[in-house]
């Protein structure tokens, strides 16, 4: 390699300059002829199936030699492939403690591959005593020392760097005219708080001095402090102005925005007005803005909100959840603590530093995670290819009216891709339509829906306490006792009330003995049943009296179809009830899998 004489060092590492590592003479070379492959070094891999999917990211410069003679040298000025020269007289000691001779700590005793000089060594336990750096951070640091543009890690950014793939005609890419509308050449902008990069009040703020104020990821101090004095009574002003800055920045030529925030179904309906009023601010008429919520959020808004807002209805948006920033903030956090109590000219310069470490980490990143992109991207475009016509033939005429509709002026537009589910009627829907059902002067016929409604409460709650006392076995506490009695003392008490006005509804006095006839010998053998179950058996195995536990024959008997028909409207909804908790108790089991 050529010696740089104006800049006076290798542009290359030592190894690929040809330097070599003697051992056991001194520093000189042993006069011992050896092969090649009898020396220590790393073993080749024989693995066929074994795939490194960074090797074709790293540089050429930082590429293990293609020989197996040299040993990776960890030391405080980064990772070295330095190739070596053992001893190998007769008597020589073993190769490991040659390596220790020469003030280099072996990773391992046979064969080793990897060494680490005692200078770095000393200097990680420094580190780990004074800073608490773990042996992992610590490697990162020399890993950056080694190369400014490992494939994993970042160097030190001095100014804020723009995102490679956002479109940028002119740089990136080439459009026509024509073309800048597509969808395809839309920058997107991500807007949200962080609530957790606290600073404390200055006592002199205006002793401060900037360096770089308004140069990095924030905006200038003075300009923004006017805007907020000239700008009242709104609840927006820290977006706005952040929108309008951001979008002042590097928009040659872009004529579309894809724009997420939380709650972006209500800022942007007045957006346009309120920067319309401001001196300050100010957004192009001619840029189109489409709003979007982030999945994680728009879930929780309502329904409409889906189709007219999640990114995956917004043409030029991509398999995106929209909520990027979070993520990142959660590695800035960190940090951020420790800025708290900061002069804001340092916080500021700091958190710039940070985040644009983060951007420079993920631009050199780039190439690999849009490679893996494209491959998904391709193959979900094979399956979903040919059955797009199909699709598209069934829309018949609708899809031209479709085409007309937009949805920058009439989000509601995109309601057309809104499941239609209409809800399964509660079991207090059923028994509220059947009280509005019934003719207000009869009173009796228009309670009978709250009766069987009671009724079928008791059944659920004989069956919860039958289960409860299967549940606490043949060995239960005290406490289990009185927990149970209590339970079976409430139960009893609610069936003998409801049977107690089972004669109003029923239209007869299960309990009047005076009856005669053969209709009432009839009433009086219901009657009498009932009364047996709940004195001889326990309250959760006793028949309570509505129509399921008389039977249709009797029912009709007795004239009471209409209750039978009610009965089974009430059942109706309770079983819709039952349905919706099981699939609520799916979906929460569900999303503990996923987490």
């Amino acid at each position: 390699m050529d010696w740089i004489l104006l800049r006076g060092f290798f542009l290359e590492p030592c190894g690929k300059a040809g330097m070599e590592l003697h051992l056991g003479h001194g520093g000189n070379s042993c006069p011992v002829q050896t092969d090649i492959h009898d020396r220590a070094g790393p073993r080749p891999m024989d693995d066929q199936e074994w795939i490194d999917e960074d090797q074709e990211c790293i540089p050429p410069h930082l590429r293990p030699p293609s020989h197996s003679d040299y040993l990776t040298i960890v030391d405080v000025t980064g990772v070295h492939f330095i190739t070596v020269n053992y001893c190998h007289c007769p008597g020589s000691l073993p190769v490991h403690q040659q390596l220790l001779r020469g003030r280099l700590f072996p990773a391992t005793l046979q064969r080793p591959s990897t060494a680490f000089t005692f200078h770095v060594l000393d200097d990680f336990i420094r580190d780990n005593l004074e800073c608490g750096t773990s042996g992992s951070n610590y490697f990162s640091k020399l890993r950056r020392i080694t190369s400014n543009v490992f494939p994993h890690l970042v160097p030190k950014g001095e100014l804020a760097l723009f995102c490679p793939a956002c479109p940028q005609p002119g740089v990136n890419c080439n459009p026509s005219q024509n073309e800048l509308s597509e969808p395809k050449y839309s920058r997107t902008f991500i807007m949200d708080g962080n609530f957790k990069a606290e600073h404390m009040h200055e006592k002199c703020p205006d002793n401060q001095i900037w360096l770089m104020d308004g140069h990095g990821y924030m905006v200038t101090r003075s300009e923004y402090q006017a805007y907020l004095k000239g700008t009242h009574h709104a609840h927006e002003v820290n977006m706005d102005y952040s929108f309008a800055n951001a979008i002042r920045y590097n928009m040659s030529n872009i004529t579309r925005i894809i724009h997420f925030y939380d709650i972006n179904c209500a800022y942007m309906k007045k957006l346009r007005s309120r920067v319309k009023n401001s001196k300050f601010i100010d957004i192009p008429q001619d840029i189109q803005i489409v709003p979007g919520i982030g999945i994680w959020h728009v879930h929780g808004h309502r329904a409409e909100c889906f189709s007219r807002h999640a990114p995956l209805f917004i043409p030029g948006a991509g398999w995106v959840d929209g909520e990027i920033i979070e993520t990142l903030w959660s590695v800035l956090n960190i940090v951020s603590p420790s800025a708290r109590g900061m002069s804001t000219p340092h916080r500021q310069e700091l958190l710039d530093f940070q985040m644009n470490d983060s951007n420079f980490m993920k631009m050199i990143r780039m190439s690999q995670s849009l490679a893996r992109k494209l491959r998904k991207a391709n193959r979900s475009a094979a399956t979903a290819t040919p059955q797009y016509p199909p699709s598209s033939e069934r829309c018949g005429n609708r899809k031209s009216v479709w085409t007309q509709e937009t949805r920058i002026t009439d989000p509601s537009a995109m309601d057309i891709f809104d499941v239609r589910l209409e809800k399964a009627p509660t079991i207090h829907a059923v028994e509220l339509e059947l009280l509005q059902s019934m003719p207000a002067c009869d009173r009796t016929q228009g309670q009978t829906a709250t009766w069987l409604a009671r009724g079928l409460k008791i059944q659920e709650a004989q069956i919860g306490l039958g289960q409860e006392m299967r549940k606490i076995g043949w060995r239960p506490t005290d406490v289990q006792w009185l927990a149970l009695a209590h339970r079976v003392d409430r139960l009893s008490s609610d069936i003998l009330a409801f049977v107690s006005e089972a004669s109003v509804y029923l239209g007869h006095d299960p309990s009047d003995e005076s009856s005669s006839g053969e209709s009432d010998a009839e009433d009086n053998s219901i009657a009498e049943e009932i009364l047996e179950d709940i004195g001889s058996q326990r309250p959760d195995q006793a028949r309570i009296p509505i129509p399921s536990s008389l039977g249709l024959a009797r029912c009709k008997r007795l004239g009471l179809d209409q209750l039978w028909d009610q009965e089974i409207r009430l059942r109706a909804g309770q079983a819709n009830d039952a349905l919706h908790e099981i699939r609520l108790s799916l979906a929460n089991e569900g999303r503990l899998v996923q987490d």
